[in-house]
């Protein structure tokens, strides 16, 4: 069936999509591992056109192949076979499949965890690169699968956390997004110490990620630990101060009155004007000035667009 599959499709018959129809043979019917490399294969070469719809085929039909010799309901390892590992992670770290994790993320998720049993090193690469590259909409779960693969080994995701943040084309993102769930979730004595070896560039790269200062439960001033050490120790840096400020509210949803909202900001940070950091006070400056300048803006139009109270 695989190979006069195929043949249909090179003789342009049918479309390389109907080699969907692979993904779900069980049981007796399912493919063996020399037809799931040869569909793969075909599949993997013509993903590279960036066709959206052939990397989400891939994923599926490596995901649910997963699935199925999870559940028994396939006898087979894939990764194990030399030849189908080679493609699984060929097709994993490529561009076009990289910019389309975030569109396929449950079978990503699934597949980088079997690869992680088999090879960390591999699976945290792809992991880091996909942090940068996967989008907003692969933010979340990739950086809960590298939390969980720093519980194994955090060595090797700081390593490839260095690699892609200090890559000339993938490095920017760090100065234009937040990873806050990420930076904030792994251990904390371990990036203090992580920045005393890298020190202020690192800080750089961070600073957005770092969790601005807040009111507890009992409306006690408090500041994150990381931040309070990063602004301790390099918040004289113009770079990592404004870095900081800007990655404050960068990942904010607010719901109805902006002045609202703005307004509890100003009372936040005020409890901070006086603390011993100067980079605490100088931010609590800022907050206030930048919200006092949105409320300005957004005062007229509540008033005479949606809010009539």
């Amino acid at each position: 069936a695989v190979d006069r599959t195929i043949e249909l499709i090179r003789s342009n018959v049918i479309t390389t999509e109907y080699l969907s129809s692979f993904i779900y043979w069980r049981g007796e019917d399912a493919l063996t591992d020399i037809e799931f490399e040869t569909v793969l294969q075909y599949l993997v070469d013509a993903a590279q056109s960036n066709n959206a719809n052939l990397i989400k085929i891939c994923f599926n039909l490596i995901g649910n192949r997963l699935l199925g010799e999870k559940e028994g309901k396939i006898q087979s390892n894939i990764l194990s076979n030399s030849g189908i590992y080679k493609l699984v992670k060929n097709f994993l770290q490529h561009d076009y499949t990289l910019n389309n994790v975030g569109q396929n993320i449950h079978f990503w998720s699934e597949i980088l965890k079997k690869l992680m049993e088999v090879d960390p090193n591999t699976a945290c690469a792809i992991a880091a690169d996909s942090l940068v590259c996967g989008g907003i909409q692969a933010e979340q779960e990739v950086s809960q699968f590298l939390l969980k693969l720093s519980e194994i080994n955090i060595d090797i995701v700081f390593n490839e956390l260095l690699r892609v943040m200090f890559d000339e084309k993938k490095g920017w993102n760090f100065d234009i997004r937040s990873y806050k769930t990420l930076f904030n979730g792994l251990p904390v004595e371990n990036v203090i110490d992580w920045l005393n070896k890298n020190g202020v560039k690192l800080a750089r790269k961070i600073a957005r990620s770092l969790y601005i200062p807040y009111l507890n439960e009992s409306d006690e001033p408090v500041v994150n630990k990381l931040t309070e050490f990063v602004l301790t120790e390099f918040g004289e840096d113009d770079k990592v101060f404004i870095e900081f400020c800007m990655g404050g509210h960068s990942d904010q949803m607010y719901q109805g009155r902006m002045t609202q909202h703005k307004l509890k900001e100003i009372e936040i940070a005020k409890h901070f004007l006086k603390h011993r950091i100067p980079g605490i006070r100088l931010w609590a400056q800022k907050e206030i000035s930048s919200a006092e300048d949105i409320i300005k803006q957004w005062q007229n139009f509540e008033e005479e667009n949606y809010y009539h109270e």
